[in-house]
Order: C-alpha cells, then sequence, then structure tokens
C-alpha cells in the first residue's frame, strides 16, 4: 500500500478537529443546528488554513444519513464517499483549469438534476477566483434562483479578485493564519500518535517556517522525519529546511553595533558557503529586528517571539543596546533586500551592500539633547554603547554652544522686572516652545492682581501663540510656583527698538527690561551670527542658507 502523507491522514473529520478556525467551525454548526444554512458560501484566507477541508466537512454535515447534522458520522456511505472524493453529490472543480465560460455552463447543466443519495448537492469551486468575466456572469443566474437543496462553496486566496456581483450574493468567511501556538501543538499530538521522538524546539521550527499553514507544517515534518535519527532535534530541522539558527543573529548583530564591517563580511561569506537561501537568510534579517524592536516594549510577552527562554533572554539584552528610530531604519532597508535579491542576478552584492549600510548608520540622537549641544559626539566614550563609539565625526566641527544650568527661580512680583531673563530660561527648561517664543519679551509692569508683559510688534507670530489660553496657562502655573501669584495676566504690544510698549489711550508708556536683545527683522545669516545654536544645526546637518 501506498504511503499516506500526513497532510491527508490527519485531516479533520469534524469541525472540532479544525485548527485555529473556532470562530468559523461555531458559526457553521450553529447554522446547521438552527437550519439556516445559506445556499452559497465564500471561504478566503492563506493556503493551508482549511478552506477546502472545511467545505468537505459541511458537505459532510449537510448530507450525512445521520443529518444534517454538526457533528456527522464520518462512517456513513455518504461521509465515506466525500472524504474519498467520489461523492456524486458533491462536485469539486479547480478553478484555475476549468474557469471558462464553457465549463460554467456545463456546471449549470448538471445542478439541475436532483441529488442522488445525499440530502444537497453541492458544488465546491476552489480558486475561484480565476474564473474569466464571462464564467462569473454566467454563475449569476444560479446565485440569484438556486435550485432547491443545491449549495455554492467557493474558496479563494484572492477574495479581492472576485466581482462585487458575486460576493453580494455569498455569505463570506475569513480564515485566519494558524499562530505557531496552535500549529505546534497540533504537531505535538500528531507526533506522539505517530510515536515519533522530538526535542519541542525542532517542532517550533516547523512550526514558525509554516507561517500560519497547517498543511505546510505537517508536509515539512512529513520531509523532516525520514532525515532524523530517532528523534526529531532543532539541529537536524536547521539542517534540513535551510534556517540559520538564532545565535548566528545574535553575533551578527554585535558586530553591527561595533561597526565591525570585517566581521560582518566574514558571517556573509559563511552564510554563502554553507549554502543559505540569501532570501531566507534575509528575511530571517528582518525577523531579528522586529524581535529587537518587540523586546524593548515594556512588559513585553515571550510568546509574541516563538522562541525559547534562553535564546529570548539573549534577544532582550542585545535589544537594550538599540535605539527604536535606529531599528526602524535597519527595517526599512531590509525589508527592501529581499525583493533585490530575488530579481538580482548577484544575489550577494545586495546583501553585502545591505549589511554595509546598516554598520554605517549613524546612531539616532533625541532632537531635544541636540538642540541643548549634548549630541553623542560632546559625550565621554565611556559613557556611550558600543554602537555610539565609532560615530563618524561632523563634516565641519563645531563647538558646541555652552551649557548653562537652569537657574533656580524663587522671587517676588517686584524682582521679575530686574530677573526676567532667568525667568525665561526657567521656562524655557520646563517649555522649550513657551520659552522661545518669549525670548524677547520684558516684563512692562507687576502689581498685586496684575502682571503686563510686552512682545514687540515685529514678532506678531509669538504674539499671537502666548494669547493663546493653553499658553497662557503655562505662564500662569510658573508665576504661581515660583512666585506665589495667582493674578491676571496681560500681554501687550511693545515697541521693538525702544524696549516700550505701544502707546495706551492715554499715550503714557511704562519701561520694562527685555529677556534679550529687541529684534529688528533680520535674515537668518544676522540670526545665526547672534544665536550659535543655529550654526550648529546648520553644520549637524550639512545645511546651508539661500
Amino acid at each position: 500500500m501506498s504511503y499516506l502523507v500526513l497532510a491527508r491522514k490527519w485531516r479533520p473529520l469534524t469541525f472540532d478537529d479544525l485548527i485555529g478556525q473556532a470562530h468559523i467551525a461555531r458559526t457553521l454548526a450553529k447554522a446547521i443546528e438552527t437550519k439556516r444554512v445559506a445556499h452559497a458560501f465564500l471561504f478566503t484566507g492563506t493556503r493551508g488554513v482549511g478552506k477546502t477541508t472545511t467545505a468537505r466537512l459541511l458537505a459532510m454535515a449537510l448530507n450525512c444519513e445521520k443529518g444534517p447534522t454538526a457533528k456527522p458520522c464520518g462512517v456513513c456511505h455518504s461521509c465515506r464517499e466525500i472524504q474519498g472524493g467520489i461523492g456524486l453529490d458533491v462536485m469539486e472543480i479547480d478553478g484555475a483549469s476549468n474557469r471558462g465560460i464553457d465549463e460554467i455552463r456545463d456546471l449549470r447543466e448538471h445542478i439541475a438534476y436532483t441529488p442522488v443519495g445525499g440530502k444537497s448537492r453541492i458544488v465546491i469551486i476552489d480558486e475561484v477566483h480565476m474564473l474569466t468575466k464571462e464564467a462569473f456572469n454566467a454563475l449569476l443566474k444560479s446565485l440569484e434562483e438556486p435550485p432547491p437543496n443545491f449549495i455554492f462553496i467557493f474558496a479563494t486566496t484572492e477574495p479581492q479578485k472576485v466581482p462585487e456581483t458575486i460576493l453580494s450574493r455569498i455569505q463570506r468567511y475569513d480564515f485566519k493564519r494558524i499562530s505557531p501556538v496552535d500549529v505546534m501543538a497540533r504537531l505535538k499530538f500528531i507526533c506522539l500518535e505517530e510515536k515519533i521522538a522530538f526535542d519541542e524546539e525542532a517542532l517550533l521550527l516547523v512550526a514558525r517556517k509554516a507561517n500560519g499553514s497547517m498543511r505546510d507544517a505537517l508536509t515539512l515534518l512529513d520531509q523532516i522525519i525520514p532525515f532524523c535519527t530517532g528523534q526529531l532535534t532543532s539541529v537536524e530541522v536547521r539542517s534540513v529546511l535551510g534556517l540559520v539558527d538564532t545565535e548566528s543573529y545574535l553575533t551578527l548583530f554585535q558586530s553591527l553595533l561595533a561597526k565591525d564591517e570585517g566581521a560582518v563580511m566574514e558571517r556573509v561569506a559563511a552564510v554563502f558557503a554553507e549554502g543559505y537561501d540569501l532570501a531566507e537568510f534575509s528575511d530571517g534579517l528582518q525577523e531579528h529586528v522586529r524581535h529587537l524592536l518587540l523586546a524593548r516594549l515594556r512588559n513585553a510577552d515571550p510568546v509574541l517571539f516563538n522562541l525559547p527562554a534562553d535564546a529570548f533572554d539573549k534577544l532582550r539584552e542585545q535589544s537594550k543596546q538599540f535605539h527604536e528610530t535606529d531599528l526602524l531604519r535597519m527595517l526599512d532597508i531590509l525589508s527592501r533586500l529581499t525583493y533585490r535579491i530575488s530579481n538580482s542576478t548577484m544575489p550577494r552584492f545586495e546583501l553585502e551592500a545591505a549589511l554595509l549600510k546598516l554598520a554605517r548608520l549613524d546612531d539616532a540622537v533625541e532632537i531635544s539633547a541636540l538642540l541643548r549641544g549634548a549630541g553623542p559626539e560632546q559625550k565621554k566614550k565611556s559613557d556611550l554603547t558600543p554602537s555610539q563609539r565609532l560615530i563618524p565625526k561632523p563634516p565641519i566641527s563645531v563647538s558646541p554652544p555652552p551649557q548653562e544650568e537652569m537657574p533656580i527661580v524663587t522671587l517676588g512680583l517686584s524682582d521679575l522686572k530686574v530677573r526676567w531673563r532667568d525667568c525665561v530660561k526657567a521656562i524655557t527648561m520646563e517649555n522649550m516652545k513657551i520659552g522661545t517664543y518669549l525670548s524677547y519679551s520684558a516684563v512692562l509692569d507687576t502689581q498685586e492682581n496684575e502682571i503686563r508683559i510686552g512682545i514687540p510688534r515685529n514678532l506678531s507670530f509669538q504674539y499671537q501663540q502666548m494669547m493663546k489660553p493653553d499658553n497662557q496657562r503655562v505662564l500662569i502655573d510658573f508665576f504661581k510656583r515660583h512666585c506665589g501669584y495667582e493674578g491676571h495676566l496681560s500681554l501687550e504690544s511693545m515697541d521693538e527698538e525702544k524696549g516700550m510698549p505701544a502707546s495706551g489711550g492715554n499715550g503714557v508708556a511704562a519701561s520694562g527690561v527685555s529677556a534679550g536683545p529687541i529684534p529688528r527683522t533680520m535674515n537668518i545669516n544676522e540670526a545665526a551670527e547672534k544665536e550659535p545654536i543655529i550654526g550648529t544645526l546648520l553644520d549637524m546637518f550639512n545645511g546651508e542658507v539661500k
């Protein structure tokens, strides 16, 4: 007798046996129990998730001699015929090879006949999206007015290619990818039933490689069993499937952290010499970066990684050495690598070029640190992570602006005028946006129930921003904490040349002390001379004034 592969031998025989599709199994079972079975269904989802199997189970449930029942017996004449694919009342059609209008016309003639032995006539069309437009049009009449006891079941991996006129006449069921946890549980059950010894890590590798497809997982398991001697081990599984071990990716990324380009190229040479599929290796690189990103999440759940405990611990430790922004930039480069490898005559060169880009990435710097002049080039090497110690110097050497400590501000209202500059510095440290708006402001007057602040007339944008209630609340809160003041705040336009407020109704002007020099209208070159941070930013980002 010929060998029966595992994917056929262990095909589900009841709705309860469906793996990872409990939502669909429960819905169909309830529909059968309540006699609310539709005349047409569309089963969608990626390959190997149970679409065709569920179609056969539904056919068995409807035509079982003890049914219709949600739990077909599996032993009656009708059930055995459907399981063997020879049932006269159940037709299975491949939409890819029977896609024309002539085949659909023949089908329409066939469905006119009454059931031979079962209770319903059922047509299962696999890959239904392959039908031509004319064939779909020929189906419309049958879908609108189906014969009694006749049911269509369509299956497809590409539901977007099915015309809307068809979709509007049928019930759609979306099959999920099966999680690695569910796939692994099924593999363990089958191995125990088949009396096959195994390591759990070996089955986990198979489950991950299957990428959500139960059929793919069983096919891979069938492939691995003859190769392994006595027991399925992770080493043998990696060898058969051409998988690179997690430790290799950890080592490679340590080399990237240290910007050790020689070690990176040696790893590529080893991968090439060992005969690994480079596209598969590229996918592994992307997955490793994804794992590093997830590992940086607070309270990251190890279930997200589908890795052994020791491998997860190493991954989490390595993730602490990367900045999230750097990992996202790496992922952006690697996301294009698999396509380039698959379409290149020199795939090894594509891999080497991408890894060199990763090794030469400048590390991300928080913009707040940059504005304070605290970029990585200004830190001591002993304070840097390995990936920051070899950062290339900027093209233009820039002396960082002196970093002043935040002044301690505790004062009375009468001191506001003379110490307003210190107040603005303190406000800037707490809220950079508000501090920027007040850079050239001045305190005009302070009274027990009112503080008047002037903003130069030519800085209309800053004035308009500070007139917003939310921004004023920030300033009032500052006065409350540092001056004990809870009165009214008044903002006024101020003469930009004399540091005087605009004339009021009585024409009297009050003097004030500005937080900084009152600006005339100036161009960017003048601004760069007055504000060193502008020059620093221009040099940092290789900018130029135009």
